[in-house]
C-alpha cells in the first residue's frame, strides 16, 4: 500500500473506529449491496463501520444453454429467486429475462428481491415466508408433480431445495450467475491496515451483523474474536440459523432477528444499540 492509501484509511479509521463509540454496528455485506442496505439505518448510518467482507463476482454464462433450458411447457414452467443480489445479477443476462418472462409465476420470499424484478416488468409473487427453507417448503406444497423450476442464482445460497423438491418429480435447473469470494475490505474497498484492525480489536464495542455464513467466516479470518476482547464487546447478529451456527462459538452473545432478511438485520441491530443507550 502507497502512502497516500494508508493516510486515507487511517484518516478514516480516526472515525471508524472511535473509543468514544460514534460507530457502533459493523455491516458486513458487500459494498455492491451498501446503497440499498444504508437506507435501512435511516438517520443512524452514521453509526454503521461498513466493512465489507465478501466480494460478489459474476461469472461468464453461455445464454445458449439458457435459452435451452427451459423445455417445460409455459403451464408446467416456474421461476424463484432467492436473493436481491440473484435477481440484480439476472437482469444483467437477457436469456436470464427472457426466460423468467415465460415462467406462468416468479416465486420469492424477499420484498427487495420482488422490488427488483417488478421494477424490470417481472411480475413476481412474494411468498409469505420468512427464510429460503421456508420457501422451500412452500414450493414443495405449490409445485405440481412434475413442473419445471427455474431457479437462477449465486454460487453459494442459504438453502438448497432441490433434494426436496425432486421428491415431487420438480426439474430445478440451477444456473449459477455469481460467485461469492471471502474478501474483507475497508468502506472505501482499499486493504486494512494492520493499525486499523488493531485499533478495531482494542476499541470497537456495539453489535456485528452477518448476513451469510460466508460474511460471518471471512471476518472471523480476519479478527479471530475468540482470542480478543471481541468474543465480549461484540453481540453478533445472525440473518439465520445456519449463519448463527457459524459464530455461535466466536461470542459470547449471538441473536438472531425474527425474519431472516437484511432489513430485519439491521432493524434488530438498531433496536439494540438504542436499548443499551437506555441502559447505559
Amino acid at each position: 500500500m502507497d502512502g497516500v492509501a494508508e493516510k486515507k484509511v487511517q484518516t478514516n479509521l480516526s472515525t471508524d473506529v472511535d473509543p468514544k463509540r460514534t460507530r457502533d454496528i459493523i455491516w458486513t455485506r458487500s459494498l455492491s449491496d451498501w446503497e440499498v442496505d444504508r437506507t435501512w439505518f435511516g438517520a443512524d448510518a452514521s453509526r454503521v463501520l461498513h466493512l465489507p467482507c465478501i466480494r460478489l463476482l459474476p461469472l461468464s454464462l453461455d445464454e445458449s444453454t439458457v435459452a435451452g433450458s427451459a423445455s417445460a411447457s409455459a403451464a408446467r414452467s416456474y421461476s424463484v429467486c432467492t436473493s436481491a443480489n440473484a435477481a440484480r445479477f439476472a437482469l444483467k443476462t437477457p436469456a436470464i429475462v427472457a426466460t423468467m418472462r415465460q415462467s406462468s409465476v416468479i416465486y420469492t420470499h424477499g420484498a427487495v428481491t420482488a422490488g427488483i424484478l417488478r421494477s424490470a416488468g417481472l411480475p413476481a409473487h412474494l411468498v409469505e415466508a420468512k427464510s429460503s427453507k421456508e420457501l422451500g417448503a412452500f414450493l414443495l406444497k405449490e409445485l405440481p408433480e412434475g413442473a419445471d423450476l427455474f431457479w437462477p442464482c449465486g454460487e453459494a445460497v442459504a438453502h438448497d431445495f432441490t433434494p426436496e423438491l425432486k421428491k415431487r418429480n420438480v426439474t430445478v435447473r440451477r444456473v449459477v450467475l455469481y460467485e461469492t469470494r471471502l474478501e474483507l475490505t475497508a468502506a472505501d474497498g482499499s486493504p486494512l491496515s494492520d493499525t486499523y484492525r488493531t485499533n478495531l480489536i482494542q476499541s470497537f464495542t456495539g453489535v456485528v451483523c452477518f448476513a451469510s455464513p460466508s460474511s460471518a467466516i471471512s471476518f472471523l479470518k480476519e479478527f479471530n474474536p475468540r482470542e480478543n476482547r471481541l468474543y465480549e464487546a461484540l453481540t453478533a447478529m445472525a440473518i439465520g440459523s445456519t449463519t448463527a451456527a457459524e459464530v455461535r462459538q466466536h461470542f459470547r452473545t449471538v441473536i438472531t432477528p425474527q425474519a431472516a432478511t437484511a432489513a430485519a438485520l439491521a432493524a434488530a441491530a438498531l433496536k439494540l444499540v438504542h436499548k443499551n443507550e437506555i441502559e447505559t
